[in-house]
């Protein structure tokens, strides 16, 4: 069994300071691994101990009063206590040989030099013990393929997408977020101060994950940056992995040396290495969330990144065009209007990318155009934009009805995908509108600025591989 191996997939597992009071972390804690092993087929689902010395029992378990006196040796052991008895609880992992132990506990390196010693002395008891840790200062993991839920945030749906996130309230943030956008996770973890295992550790286990499709890092430092180039570089050969990158400027890089206790990253540094190893950089969580988003809903990528534009309203497609212009990416030349376009749409349309449908375009209108520059093999990439209206008694999800049917069609007639991302900028109007295009997994986005990161994201990656074939 690899060294990892005892953090995501555990055959028992330990909580130090488990407890049922809802006032602490511990309960939160206890109650998600229970609730997530307990859907594990019995033959299969991991031994469970549950160590606190001022309780007999929680939810029908027996409590211990320490590690050492549990009837077998844990995997994976926990530790969510105060901040003063967790060397007392390290020294009790060596004495029983437990594999893997995660400090949820914070108050060391992030504090002051004598939480930096104590760090150490983790380190220096773990090495000598051969058992490895994550944390301290974290919010735990999260292997949905079991299930498992290690730590004390909600339990997200399954899904193809895992992140590593040296902040466990970013990363318990992005995963709400992405819940709202119907996107699941397949593997999390929180690093915290990382005194030992690393990011570059979790990317090279995550590149073998049969399951994780894509991979997402939230990094404000970065202790092995030659070792970490080197996995990120084999990693990327495999699949996608976005990053976002914190302490960019001097303010920030202070603000992340605080955060955890590690020294910040020269960002100059860091962004030459990314661009060397197809790793996808992005500056913000928006972008962030909108490449997850776009690469976790796109199983095949085209040819080329020539993007084609529909809209009902001229003011945001010009507003798209010089983003994507700005960031090198070109609008199709669409060819010879084909003959449907005349009969379906308004004569005041022109065959022009962005194809401009005007405000009155309804559903015919947008499924017959959507068809049309997915058949298209000058248009790589199709974007559909559309501002809800809200008059002539149209319905506010008529017009994503249409692009879904001609998505639809598409797919079942030429056997194969063409990206397609929607982007309804109604805010709360286009709910309805999003829940049809979860269903459809098609990327669906409600600001110009999600588009712009979404097809972003898709052409990087097609010059990537357009640049390896040369």
């Amino acid at each position: 069994m690899k060294a990892l191996d005892f953090f995501f997939n555990p055959r028992s597992i330990a909580i130090v300071g488990a407890t049922n009071d809802p006032k602490k972390l511990g309960c939160e804690l206890t109650t998600n691994i229970f609730q997530t092993t307990n859907k594990i087929d019995e033959k299969q689902r991991p031994h469970l101990f549950l160590v606190n010395p001022s309780k007999k029992q929680i939810n029908g378990l027996p409590c211990y009063p320490n590690l050492s006196k549990l009837p077998e040796t844990p995997d994976l052991t926990l530790i969510v206590v105060p901040t003063k008895h967790v060397l007392s609880v390290i020294n009790e992992c060596a004495s029983i040989n437990t594999k893997a132990v995660i400090i949820i506990t914070a108050g060391f390196g992030e504090i002051n030099k004598e939480g930096t010693r104590m760090e150490q002395e983790f380190l220096k008891i773990s090495r000598e013990s051969g058992f490895r840790i994550i944390g301290p200062n974290c919010v735990g993991l999260i292997n949905m393929d079991l299930p498992l839920n290690a730590s004390f945030i909600k339990t997200p749906p399954f899904g193809t997408i895992s992140m590593i996130s040296q902040s466990g309230s970013f990363g318990a943030a992005n995963i709400y977020r992405m819940h709202s956008l119907g996107i699941g996770i397949q593997k999390f973890v929180n690093l915290g101060n990382a005194i030992d295992v690393q990011p570059h550790e979790i990317l090279e286990y995550l590149a073998f994950d049969k399951n994780t499709e894509t991979i997402g890092l939230y990094l404000e430092t970065l202790k092995h940056g030659r070792k970490f180039y080197e996995i990120a570089k084999r990693t990327t050969a495999k699949k996608p992995v976005i990053i976002l990158k914190a302490g960019r400027t001097e303010e920030g890089q202070k603000s992340a040396s605080s955060h955890t206790g590690a020294l910040a990253t020269d960002y100059r540094i860091f962004e030459g290495m990314t661009k060397q190893s197809r790793i996808h950089l992005v500056s913000d969580e928006v972008a962030f969330q909108a490449a997850l988003n776009t690469m976790s809903r796109s199983t095949k990528l085209p040819k080329d990144y020539k993007v084609g534009i529909i809209t009902n309203a001229g003011g945001p497609a010009v507003i798209l065009s010089d983003l994507l212009a700005e960031k090198g990416i070109k609008l199709a030349d669409l060819g010879k209007k084909p003959r449907i376009i005349d009969e379906i749409l308004n004569p005041l349309v022109k065959w022009a990318n962005p194809l401009d449908l005007i405000a009155t375009a309804r559903k015919d209108e947008y499924r017959v155009a959507t068809l049309a520059l997915l058949e298209n093999s000058h248009v790589d990439i199709v974007v559909t934009l559309c501002v809800v209206p809200t008059f002539l008694q149209m319905s506010p999800t008529e017009h994503a009805e249409g692009v879904i049917e001609a998505t639809r069609k598409f797919r079942n007639k030429r056997l194969q995908q063409k990206p397609i991302i929607m982007g309804w900028l109604a805010g709360d109007i286009a709910e309805q509108s999003r829940q049809l295009a979860i269903n459809e997994n098609i990327p669906f986005f409600t600001s110009i600025g999600e588009v712009v990161s979404a097809v972003h994201v898709l052409t990087y990656y097609i010059k990537k591989r357009k640049q390896e074939l040369k």
